[in-house]
């Protein structure tokens, strides 16, 4: 084979696979963000409200916005937010499938819950049993996501000190609690 021929074959074989690899790649770029989605219906829905900018209804009174302008659903993400606005706590919302094996979605529930006391912070899971698409949890602080994605339980336990952490400094600066909280504040 001739070295010409070698070269337009490894030339067409390198823009395969780039397009191959652009072609597996795109649905990433372009996937909905769950996040930006619910800011944007929290705009919208609050957008007669002209006494409060956009970043005071997503940020300031976050939690005001959302009741007013998308409500609560009744989904484990829902109602970990909503848990989130009612409580100065975590809300965690855990989408259990069957990946989690012989571990109930109540034990590990508890495991969250106990770690995240054992940090000073109170929570409540909302879980969602037989998901389809295998096991997930989100974290919610005074009505926002922790996390810009959900994880998997195992990626979430160690997350647990940071989680806490970032909830005290959110709900002490909103004014939401007065004090740092430790592990022996916790009811």
């Amino acid at each position: 084979m001739s070295d010409v021929v070698k070269r337009n074959a490894l030339h067409g074989y390198g823009h395969c696979c780039a397009v191959l690899l652009t072609v597996l790649l795109w649905p990433l770029s372009v996937q909905a963000d769950l996040k930006e989605d619910i800011d944007r219906a929290i705009i919208k829905g609050n957008a007669a409200d002209t006494s409060r900018t956009d970043h005071e209804k997503l940020f300031v009174y976050r939690c005001e916005s959302i009741a007013k302008a998308i409500g609560f659903s009744e989904t484990a993400s829902g109602r970990a937010t909503q848990y989130s606005c009612d409580q100065p706590g975590v809300g965690i919302a855990l989408y259990a499938g069957s990946d989690l094996g012989k571990h109930p979605p109540e034990k590990i529930a508890q495991y969250f819950k106990d770690e995240l006391a054992g940090h000073g912070m109170i929570s409540e899971v909302f879980i969602k049993p037989d998901h389809a698409h295998g096991s997930s949890m989100a974290f919610y602080i005074n009505g926002d996501s922790y996390l810009s994605d959900p994880v998997r339980p195992s990626e979430a336990a160690k997350l647990i000190e940071a989680i806490a952490a970032e909830a005290k400094l959110i709900l002490l600066t909103k004014g939401r609690i007065k004090e740092w909280p430790t592990a022996s504040s916790v009811p």
